[in-house]
């Protein structure tokens, strides 16, 4: 399980140059929403090992854990740890 400990840190160049394309009027939560869609064979799929393997997917990646908020001094990214 993850703890609900969060951790402030800055963003990364890429990160910034990222959000400056966002428009003002743009959700900042938009800007790093990334959409897949994936086909099971229902018959073969164990809803156990899914949850298991996307658990160690979001635990191994820090940025699946990510939200980011605007400060008045830029974005910072606050990610559960």
């Amino acid at each position: 399980n993850l703890s609900h400990t969060m951790k402030e840190t800055i963003v990364t160049p890429t990160q910034e140059w990222i959000f400056k394309q966002c428009t003002a009027d743009s959700e900042l939560n938009s800007c790093f929403n990334i959409f897949f869609t994936a086909k099971f064979n229902i018959n073969q799929l164990d809803p156990d090992h899914l949850r298991k393997a996307a658990q160690a997917l979001v635990r191994r990646h820090d940025l699946l854990r990510a939200n980011y908020r605007k400060h008045p001094y830029g974005v910072i990214q606050v990610i559960l740890t």
